[in-house]
């Protein structure tokens, strides 16, 4: 059994051994912060107890999306419309933390054949890492464009079908934030690695995942104290060039 098997059994008794008594304590805590209500003092407890809860929840959703990935439900899409769909979420971040996002596309961009929601899951937690690596004040930069290579990088088309093995789209996601330390830019990918106090060390790694699942490759490049850029070569889309609007 290979180690991504051996995580997929594992988590499924964690979700048994675990979940189903957090959402107990989570019940229980509810009842008592209605019963506490206007007892200030009691009632802190309560909360503090929810938040915690809730940070193992969210800890055990993002681990059984790294150890049991669905496999991709693919169409063919303009990678534009997905950005489009991911950044409304970010507009309160962007006005209260004063962070711009700048976008890029060719007028000729491919098409790109993958699974919607999951791409939409890699866009939403690069653009986290971004702002948070920039903290206030910065710059975020988008940018798609067409790229093309004599060979294969990853050729998964008996995996992933429809699409070429030498037309990709990329895209670049470029931060102005602090950037990310030589010593550990090769571990970033790494499942539970962090630097953050309440970060799971999933994200990034759930990142890698989705892409290579749909065929293509990410990276990374970084530099102190002017921020980082991620780029996201995915396979384009076998079909006529629709221009985007």
């Amino acid at each position: 059994m290979d180690r991504m098997a051996s995580l997929g059994v594992l988590s499924s008794g964690i979700a048994h051994e675990i979940r189903n008594p957090l959402a107990g304590i989570k019940a229980m805590a509810q009842t008592l912060e209605e019963e506490l209500e206007g007892n200030t003092t009691h009632i802190e407890y309560v909360e503090r107890i929810l938040r915690q809860v809730n940070r193992m929840d969210n800890l055990l959703k993002a681990f059984f999306s790294y150890a049991k990935p669905k496999r991709p439900d693919p169409s063919a899409v303009h990678v534009k419309k997905i950005i489009m769909e991911v950044m409304p979420l970010f507009e309160r971040k962007m006005r209260d933390e004063n962070i711009t996002v700048r976008q890029h596309y060719d007028n000729d961009l491919y098409k790109i054949y993958v699974d919607i929601n999951q791409i939409e899951q890699v866009f939403i937690n690069l653009m986290i890492n971004a702002f948070d690596a920039i903290g206030r004040d910065g710059t975020v930069t988008i940018r798609a464009e067409n790229a093309k290579y004599p060979q294969p990088l990853i050729d998964r088309r008996n995996r992933v079908p429809n699409i070429f093995s030498n037309r990709y789209i990329q895209i670049t996601i470029s931060d102005s934030g602090s950037g990310i330390p030589a010593e550990i830019r090769e571990k970033i990918f790494n499942p539970f690695f962090t630097t953050k106090s309440n970060g799971t060390g999933l994200g990034l790694a759930i990142v890698y995942q989705i892409i290579k699942e749909h065929g293509g490759q990410i990276e990374v490049k970084s530099w102190p104290d002017k921020g980082s850029e991620f780029t996201i070569l995915l396979p384009a889309a076998m079909e006529e060039v629709d221009f985007i609007e």
